[in-house]
């Protein structure tokens, strides 16, 4: 039970200086009476009124309520195109790292580079969040060689991996302009955050087409990422093109089903019996990956690396392929 002496503590006992405090305007005045509600509902409820309020009273004040500001304040919204964009590959990349809590495999997170021009995605599969730094440098090298261009601006939260003297003195040697999110609000990352979301679908959606298990992740990301590289955007450019100038039908024709079935050719260097030995070796296709595809022999759980050998369509074995999961 609330009684009269406790349901006033905490209550300023300066009382009285409070209510002698610099006389208010009516717009306040009845602001206040009203409850402090919103400047249209106040200007409503006065024209209302007409001619039962003041003649020094009028609906059209900006009212500006200290209390209201205080009560109502929430995060300002981000709207569209509220920083400026990019005009060429690798003006600005956006990176962050997709947290795996699964335990599933090795690998603990991925790093995700997006380019803020281009769309281009890439990402690396990380066995610890304190490698992120010197995957992402290794990473830049990559993109510059390959793009001819030089990266000026990255876009990260403020994860401590990103945080370090190390990555601050890199970056100022570099010219480098390294933009860090305000804390607590990924909204100013949400390219990269819509990003993430795309991939995370597409690699459980390969995982789920295939039946898999949660520890070939690291495969189905990559493939998902290659496939969302060679797949046009909204504005109808195709992110491989865009960031490095250079048609992607050679990389149109190394797509495939993940984990279709396929043939892979043993070298001669491995067949004991060069003139009787088998010369290929059915395999589970993991994804392409620059020239060559990962694949695991069906009889091995060894992953290698090939050039791409279709086996026949594989649509036609998909059904067979899942027989054998």
């Amino acid at each position: 039970m609330i009684t009269s002496a406790s349901l006033f503590e905490g209550i300023d006992e300066d009382f009285e200086r409070i209510e002698n405090k610099v006389k208010i305007s009516e717009q306040q005045l009845w602001h206040e009476r009203l409850g402090h509600p919103g400047q249209d509902k106040t200007r409503a409820i006065i024209n209302h009124l007409k001619g039962d309020h003041p003649a020094n009273l009028n609906p059209n004040t900006a009212l500006t309520c200290e209390h209201c500001i205080r009560a109502k304040s929430t995060a300002a919204r981000m709207g569209q195109g509220g920083g400026e964009r990019s005009v060429s590959p690798l003006d600005l990349i956006h990176i962050n790292l997709i947290v795996d809590s699964s335990h599933a495999t090795e690998y603990t997170c991925t790093l995700v580079l997006i380019d803020d021009h281009s769309k281009y995605v890439y990402v690396r599969p990380l066995l610890r969040k304190s490698h992120a730094f010197k995957e992402l440098k290794a990473i830049i090298v990559f993109l510059e060689t390959q793009a001819g261009k030089s990266l000026k601006a990255i876009q990260s939260d403020q994860g401590t991996e990103w945080r370090s003297n190390d990555a601050h003195e890199w970056a100022h040697d570099k010219g480098i302009e390294w933009q860090m999110t305000v804390g607590y609000d990924s909204r100013q990352n949400g390219h990269v955050e819509r990003t993430n979301r795309s991939i995370s679908e597409k690699m459980r959606a390969l995982l789920m087409q295939r039946r898999l298990p949660k520890r070939f992740w690291p495969y189905a990301i990559r493939a998902a990422v290659f496939k969302m590289n060679l797949t046009p955007s909204i504005d109808g450019e195709v992110p491989y093109q865009a960031m490095f100038g250079r048609s992607p039908e050679r990389l149109m024709k190394l797509l495939c089903v993940f984990r279709c079935l396929s043939w892979v050719n043993i070298p001669k260097v491995k067949r004991d019996n060069k003139k009787l030995d088998q010369r290929a070796v059915a395999s589970i296709c993991h994804g392409p990956e620059c020239s060559g595809s990962r694949r695991a022999p069906v009889e091995s759980m060894a992953v290698v690396q090939s050039p791409w050998r279709p086996w026949t369509p594989m649509d036609s074995h998909a059904k067979e392929d899942r027989a054998h999961m």
